[in-house]
């Protein structure tokens, strides 16, 4: 539902102002007339669609997958089951969304084309329950999201917990440090040039550093937001040879070709492993693992196993050459295809590198703190000299004279 402000003349002639809530400005336009008002001005106040919430967050479609799972597990049509959940939620975003999918159910589209249609949805999950649909599975397959969108919604908010200290200790290491040198030293600088004292080679430094940013200080704030918002739009459109760029400086460094090897493996793995216990066939899912990761550093990786999959090769073999594949996880995925325990082997590999991953976080973490700490004595210590240099200059003086 947006908000239109609207501008109209009331039966006394006079202007007024006053807004509508309304799905478009048609309707809103409609529910105006039928109340003798007609605007002859009318603006959407909407957010734009970057910042608009799209869908619903991880946790609460997990649920709603549960919830639906269960329902049509106990026998109950789908239609019926979507009318009824609508009926009970609480929260306005997810009556909307429920109802939306009745809506086009209604009007002869499948559960998973309805899907299709929502914004901000994975559309992978949409080919997965069409899978589902096939195979007259749906409540099974349903199920097997939910377990996915849980273990997904998991990992993502341990790696935050994870970082979320070291990015604590970091930004105070910037804010006491941009403090000190923007403000507490070049006061003292000043003092020292009012007692026409020499001014040390530290205190220059954080002079300077002060006088440009008080000169510049709104241009350089302006380029930092318009390089933030360049890199957002990048990343959210990001074309093959940028990911090929962003992927051989990533490499290039061994930890960060590490966790991001680990970070697209460890729910690719899971992932599949889901997909094919729910009977979803190899080639098929891969093709869905191929739209999930699209944008992954590794997409041209995932498209070359998946066009190999297509062809009729075996999955050891297409993944022999994807560099997002640790060596010991091809062993153990070679093995699990040639005993018929493929899905196993993935869910082991995939519970396996989870526990490099956190223990590879824990180590950056370890890592990171007494850097920081170490940088901002060294800011201390620099500011020291700047302090104590002059001071001691001063006393020689007078113990020469």
């Amino acid at each position: 539902m947006a908000r239109f402000v609207y501008h109209y003349i009331d039966a006394g002639g006079r202007r007024r102002w006053s807004w509508q809530k309304a799905g478009n400005a048609a309707t809103c336009s409609a529910q105006l007339a039928e109340g003798g008002i007609y605007p002859i001005f009318m603006l959407c106040l909407q957010w734009p669609s970057i910042f608009a919430p799209r869908g619903l967050p991880s946790r609460q479609l997990a649920l709603f997958f549960r919830q639906l799972a269960m329902a049509l597990s106990s026998g109950v049509p789908l239609l019926e089951a979507l009318h009824h959940m609508a009926r009970e939620q609480s929260s306005e975003r997810q009556r909307a969304f429920i109802v939306r999918l009745e809506t086009q159910v209604l009007s002869g589209k499948s559960f998973s084309q309805a899907l299709q249609q929502e914004k901000g949805l994975d559309p992978m999950l949409a080919h997965w329950l069409a899978i589902g649909e096939k195979q007259g599975r749906l409540a099974q397959i349903l199920g097997e999201v939910h377990r996915y969108l849980e273990e997904r919604e998991r990992l993502k908010k341990r790696i935050q917990q994870q970082l979320i200290y070291p990015m604590v200790v970091l930004l105070a290491v910037l804010v006491i440090g941009a403090l000190l040198s923007l403000v507490v030293m070049p006061m003292l600088a000043r003092q020292f040039m009012g007692f026409e004292a020499n001014i040390p080679a530290p205190m220059r430094c954080f002079l300077l550093l002060h006088d440009v940013f008080q000169a510049y200080g709104g241009w350089l704030l302006l380029a930092l937001a318009l390089a933030v918002g360049l890199v957002l739009v990048v990343r959210s459109r990001r074309l093959p040879q940028e990911q090929r760029v962003l992927k051989r400086l990533i490499l290039a460094w061994p930890f960060l070709r590490s966790f991001s090897v680990l970070r697209v493996y460890v729910p690719f793995a899971r992932l599949f492993g889901q997909m094919l216990r729910s009977g979803v066939p190899v080639g098929e899912a891969m093709q869905s693992l191929q739209q999930c990761f699209r944008r992954s550093l590794f997409a041209e990786d995932m498209a070359a196993v998946a066009a190999a999959m297509t062809h009729g090769g075996h999955l050891s073999q297409a993944l022999a050459d994807a560099s997002f594949v640790p060596e010991l996880a091809r062993q153990m995925l070679l093995n699990g295809e040639r005993y018929g325990r493929l899905p196993e082997a993935l869910a082991d590999s995939a519970a396996y590198y989870e526990t490099i991953l956190f223990e590879k976080l824990g180590l950056w973490i370890r890592f990171v703190e007494p850097l920081a700490i170490v940088l901002l004595g060294l800011l201390v210590l620099f500011m020291a000299l700047g302090l104590f240099v002059p001071v001691l200059e001063s006393y020689q003086s007078l113990l020469v004279q």
